[in-house]
């Protein structure tokens, strides 16, 4: 590694050398990020390229060294001879590789910041905390501006917190030039890369427990966002490549300025790099699921009108695999839920009639619709999708030439065949009133289970008790191993062509949102109404109590559409229509109650929930879908999914 006095000058005093050497690494990455004449084939190494950026901004907010005041963090001053190395060392990477791959050309100076217009970050370096939604081929350089300009739009809803960290960062002065490639040696720049990674590694491994904390759920938030913003196949696939493994690549530290065999910073280095790939291989499994969605969404009219859809999807599961004679009653086989063998294995079965004579005729577009549906259940999901392994469809014909189809999930193999199956309405009614650590823990479960889902568009459409499954070999599941099913009108979040209607059901529009309720349903399904039904969920699991015992209505089965529209209203304490059709109640409103039985933290994140349409809502005229996606997304994680987690730890 080379001498850090020796790049930037000996007289230098060595905090204003980490700042200059942070500013000058800052600038790298930047003008790297913006070159020009990068080959096609070379996009993957971009996106590789901008996650270390983002690992070395996040890492510099986290130790104070892009602040105003110029000073370092205190965990950082006692290895600042190293800190100081590293920085060397990844200016004189970039400087290096420019040198002998291209040249640097003269910009038109942009124009000044207008400091007194506070609706915009101040600074130029919050866009590049902001992830971009794509990574320039040549043709759109022509309109970077343009893009910076959204780039820089998108941060206007992330609240206060953004613009007061930008008024506390420093500006740093790019010159106006630009990197403009000549030749680029692909395997160079990934060594380049690597290498940076090793660096950001290190430079990451410096900070103490909790800052390495903070800055992970920044990691964790970045490469979710970078996920969102990519819905185009060949973007994803980019992705995919980017996140693919890379070869170890060797790092030239003098063992005078980093032993890493005899300190114990060669642990915390080493588990920064598993945590890392961790990292890298949970988001390359969610592109390779959002691909397979995106790959239906473009299915056109035409494709759903003319293809022969028996060769997009699977045959069937045949019938005689089924163990159908332990189910006791042909009663028993057209419930809602039944539980059989398929060659020796555990499965359970949730069934959707077709009348014949319904809205929705049996033919070949109604088969390939739920087969596509099973083909998407049965991608292998991370842990926190919280779905059993579905196995396939079966299809069998009832009386009346009604037609059943079931889709076939696995039970989980460390279940016993004892075991009992249990929803959670079943619990409701049943189950004594569990501890408040248990039922946090159910409900920080079932929200990162939809922040997962959401994460590759998948939205669920039926959130409610029936479909949240415990296994057990007692009377008492275990509350935070909950299973998530009823899928049946579930789907890629713009697949409206294919997308089923609710049918009018007070027992379950109860759950929906109001624009989400058979009555109001259009196809246009939108996240923040699967986050309104998780939010009804969590009011049940607070209080223990079926929706329907907690809204006072006199009753649900015969209550009209219009009355139903009023139930998220009534739940958050708003002013109704006379004609809402309540019962006389004197437990006090909904969230007050709910705050009572878990906590005032708790109510506000019901809350949220509950009027996540409203952040859902553009902010703006024109404001782009994945703006909107975006601020979704960061409002689910940061107020719902990690103030449980936080609550949840603490009881």
């Amino acid at each position: 590694m080379v001498d850090p006095l020796s790049v930037l000058g000996a007289a230098v005093g060595v905090t204003s050398l980490i700042i200059q050497l942070t500013d000058e690494c800052v600038k790298g990455y930047k003008l790297y990020h913006e070159a020009v004449n990068l080959p096609e084939t070379h996009r993957y190494l971009l996106v590789r390229l901008h996650i270390e950026q983002q690992r070395f901004l996040n890492f510099a907010l986290e130790a104070s060294l892009l602040n105003i005041d110029g000073a370092v963090c205190s965990t950082l001053q006692v290895n600042r001879s190293l800190l100081l190395a590293i920085l060397a060392e990844i200016k004189l990477l970039f400087e290096s590789f420019a040198a002998a791959n291209g040249k640097y050309e003269k910009e038109v100076a942009s124009s000044p910041v207008n400091w007194a217009d506070h609706s915009y970050p101040e600074l130029d370096l919050m866009s590049l905390l902001c992830i971009a939604t794509s990574d320039y081929t040549q043709l759109e350089r022509e309109n970077l501006v343009n893009k910076r300009a959204e780039a820089v739009k998108r941060l206007r809803g992330l609240g206060k917190s953004i613009a007061q960290t930008a008024r506390n960062l420093r500006t740093i002065v790019v010159e106006p030039k630009r990197l403009v490639w000549a030749a680029v040696d692909k395997v160079a720049f990934e060594q380049l890369i690597s290498k940076l990674d090793g660096l950001n590694i290190f430079l990451v491994s410096l900070l103490d427990s909790s800052q390495l904390r903070r800055l992970q759920d920044s990691m964790s938030t970045a490469y979710l966002e970078i996920l969102q913003l990519r819905n185009d196949i060949g973007d994803l696939t980019t992705l995919v490549k980017a996140l693919a493994p890379a070869a170890e690549t060797e790092l030239n530290i003098h063992a005078g300025t980093l032993n890493v065999e005899s300190n114990a910073l060669s642990q915390a280095v080493a588990e920064q790099t598993a945590i890392q790939k961790k990292k890298e291989s949970y988001l390359r499994h969610l592109a390779n699921i959002k691909i397979q969605f995106t790959k239906i969404n473009n299915l056109s009219n035409s494709t759903l009108a003319t293809s022969d859809h028996s060769k997009l999807i699977d045959s069937p599961l045949s019938l005689g695999d089924f163990d159908f004679a332990e189910v006791a009653s042909e009663a028993g086989i057209l419930q809602r839920r039944t539980r059989t063998t398929y060659r020796g294995r555990r499965v359970w079965i949730e069934w959707k009639e077709i009348p014949a004579t319904g809205p929705i005729a049996v033919n070949e577009q109604v088969e390939w619709r739920i087969g596509l549906l099973t083909d998407l259940l049965r991608s292998a999901k991370p842990e926190g999708f919280r779905a059993a392994r579905c196995l396939g469809y079966i299809k069998m014909l009832y009386t009346d030439d009604a037609t059943l189809f079931g889709i076939v999930f696995e039970e989980p193999l460390v279940y016993s065949a004892e075991s009992k199956i249990a929803t959670l309405r079943d619990l409701l009614e049943r189950q004594p009133h569990p501890s408040l650590s248990a039922r946090l823990a159910l409900c920080a479960v079932l929200a990162r289970c939809v922040h997962s889902l959401h994460a590759v568009n998948w939205l669920h459409k039926g959130l409610r008790p029936d479909n949240v499954v415990f296994f057990s070999s007692s009377e008492l599941p275990s509350l935070d191993e909950p299973f998530l099913s009823g899928f049946e009108l579930s789907r890629p979040s713009i697949m409206d062509q294919l997308t089923e209607k609710p049918g009018f059901d007070p027992v379950k529009d109860i759950y929906r949102h109001p624009n989400a309720q058979s009555s109001q349903a259009d196809g246009n399904y939108r996240k923040s109404y699967d986050i309104y039904s998780l939010g009804v969920l969590m009011i049940e699991v607070a209080l223990w109590k079926r929706i329907e015992d907690v809204v006072p209505l006199e009753d649900l089965a015969k209550t009209k559409p219009s009355a139903l529209r009023e139930i998220q209203p009534w739940l958050l304490g708003m002013p109704l229509s006379t004609s809402f059709p309540l019962k006389n109640t004197e437990s006090g409103s909904c969230l007050q109650q709910v705050s009572f039985a878990c906590g005032d933290s708790f109510h506000g994140i019901v809350d949220q929930c509950l009027r996540m349409d409203t952040v859902e809502s553009p902010e703006y005229y024109g404001e782009k879908e994945a703006a909107i996606a975006l601020r979704v997304q960061r409002a689910t994680e940061q107020d719902i999914v990690k103030k449980l987690d936080r609550i949840a730890s603490l009881v």
